[in-house]
């Protein structure tokens, strides 16, 4: 398994993020209507959450990754 740098998995979270919030836009574009059945909100509340929860779990990884990382190449006295 190669590692990657942790600003590559930064950007990607960020383009998680970013495409998931535009799909999430659209569908409740599309199924948010007056009257609507009502597992239209909760499925795209509970994709919502699981957006926030996956792209924050990658951010935080990849700070936790960097600050190792420079903990490592900071030389001991």
């Amino acid at each position: 398994m190669s590692r990657r740098p942790p600003e590559t998995r930064a950007r990607d979270a960020a383009v998680v993020l970013a495409v998931g919030l535009a799909v999430l836009t659209v569908a409740a574009a599309v199924l948010y209507r007056p009257g609507a059945p009502r597992w239209t909100h909760v499925v795209i509340d509970g994709a919502a959450w699981m957006l926030i929860i996956s792209t924050g779990t990658l951010l935080l990884a990849s700070a936790a990754e960097k600050l190792v990382e420079i903990a490592r190449r900071r030389p001991t006295h």
